[in-house]
């Protein structure tokens, strides 16, 4: 009365399953590559334009008032500001000057920067500044930018 059957449409069946999973994986795979890849560009570039904030500040504060604030002449404590974090500073009265390094704090982005000028003529200045993606430095995919200027006036 019963014919004997192969099972052939279950066999088809797990592995017509199984291949759609395998390409499902594939694809979700793909997809958090690409997350994630597109959040390290976004820090990264976020890293760098924070380096670059550094500069800019250092870069102000040397040129743009009247007397250079990392004027190594000026020993009396003088206070510059930079993403609206004040930094006291105090030059030696020697020809050259390495000054402390500054540390700023944004919300979402960290900046080190550090300043030196070297006696001359010309007088050389250089300027350091390292963008972060991130405060926390156990953070394992922080992300760090750097500027390096140097000119002489």
């Amino acid at each position: 009365m019963f014919e004997q059957q192969g099972g052939f449409t279950l066999l088809f069946a797990t592995l017509t399953a199984s291949l759609l999973m395998t390409i499902s994986f594939a694809v979700f795979r793909l997809t958090l590559k690409e997350a994630q890849l597109t959040t390290a560009v976004k820090d990264s570039q976020g890293a760098f334009y924070a380096a670059d904030v550094g500069i800019e500040c250092a870069l102000y504060w040397d040129f743009q008032t009247v007397r250079s604030a990392f004027d190594p002449t000026l020993t009396a404590p003088h206070i510059i500001e930079c993403i609206g974090v004040p930094h006291t500073i105090t030059g030696n009265g020697g020809p050259d000057q390495k000054y402390p390094l500054f540390k700023f704090e944004t919300t979402d982005y960290c900046i080190e920067l550090s300043v030196e000028k070297k006696a001359g003529p010309p007088r050389l200045t250089i300027l350091q500044s390292r963008g972060f993606s991130t405060c926390d430095v156990t953070h394992p995919r922080r992300i760090e930018r750097a500027i390096d200027v140097s000119y002489t006036n």
